[in-house]
């Protein structure tokens, strides 16, 4: 792995920086590339980053990039402290040559707790763990206009298994909202994964792969703004008809993290034919870690538009 400083950088303290360009970059397998790792916060605050551009490539595949690690990675018990990084202006940037990988993040934390990274005013769209805000948080209102009822082949039809992978490419409906994908079999004993490859909010590439086991339908992790690419798995039992139907969740993505679930604010919600949006009494719990929200408990309606109002770390 070469980890490289491309553009000189001032040290304003011992845990400042400015300016920096600093690019991780590993062509070897088993290795993993890490722009900025901060496994425990400096005794006088975060380490920070000012105005840094900040990128993470593998070209291996089955590697991992991540733009910014804070603690340690795959550990368990976790290890690492709140505000261990601060992360204001420039852009973070982690990039994979395996489309298949879904361990690919901009920034990257194990906490659902206490943010461990902060962040203000920088350009990222993929992220995992709490994050939170270096100066401030910023509430922010996101409108879902128009959202489809999920359905659990809206995306792609039942699709036949056969003795290989299939690559789909023709047929892919892509969700009109930006919303989890979900996979589901019609054959008790059936069983393997389903590799959804896309992109988000902000048009850059994602993949999340889905284990689907019998008939269940079984809800991915990481929101749709568009579908490129379904690759099925093989048959479990050989000529046994099996298919598997690609479809969408009630589990929506918010476009920033939050870092607390109380940072979802107010909810409302708009039928179709209505003027106005109606605020809910109740608020569903987001899901720190992947920064979505399941709107299951609202009972929407086909067309239904939701309104977001939450403190956002972007």
């Amino acid at each position: 792995m070469r980890i490289k400083q491309t553009q000189d950088c001032t040290s304003l303290s011992s845990i400042t920086f400015a300016g920096c360009d600093i690019t991780a970059y590993s062509d070897k397998s088993g290795r993993d590339a890490i722009g900025v790792h901060v496994e425990d916060a400096p005794s006088d605050g975060p380490a920070q980053f000012l105005n840094c551009t900040i990128s993470a490539e593998v070209t291996s595949t089955g590697d991992r990039a991540f733009g910014v690690v804070a603690g340690e990675i795959d550990q368990n018990p976790v290890v690492g402290d709140p505000d261990s990084v601060a992360i204001i202006g420039g852009s973070v940037n982690a990039s994979d040559a395996d489309e298949r990988q879904v361990t690919l993040f901009d920034f990257y934390s194990e906490t659902t707790g206490d943010p461990w990274i902060l962040t203000t005013g920088t350009q990222f769209s993929r992220w995992k763990g709490a994050i939170g805000a270096a100066v401030g948080q910023d509430v922010t209102v996101l409108r879902v206009v128009n959202i489809p009822s999920a359905g659990a082949a809206t995306v792609l039809t039942a699709r036949t298994l056969i003795g290989v992978e299939q690559i789909i490419t023709i047929g892919i409906t892509d969700p009109r909202a930006y919303r989890a994908l979900s996979v589901t079999g019609n054959k008790s004993g059936m069983n393997g994964s389903v590799i959804i490859i896309g992109r988000d909010w902000a048009l850059r590439s994602i993949t999340d792969s889905i284990s689907f086991s019998g008939t269940s339908t079984v809800d991915g992790v990481k929101a749709f703004r568009f579908v490129d690419k379904i690759i099925l798995p093989p048959w479990t039992t050989p000529f046994n008809s099996e298919t598997v139907s690609v479809g969408t969740t009630e589990l929506l993505g918010l476009h920033a993290p939050v870092s607390e679930d109380t940072d979802l604010l107010q909810i409302g919600q708009k039928a179709a034919a209505a003027s106005s949006y109606a605020l809910q009494s109740s608020v569903p719990t987001p899901s720190v870690e992947r920064g979505t929200v399941d709107i299951s408990s609202l009972n929407p309606a086909d067309d239904d538009s939701i309104e977001f109002t939450y403190r956002a770390s972007k």
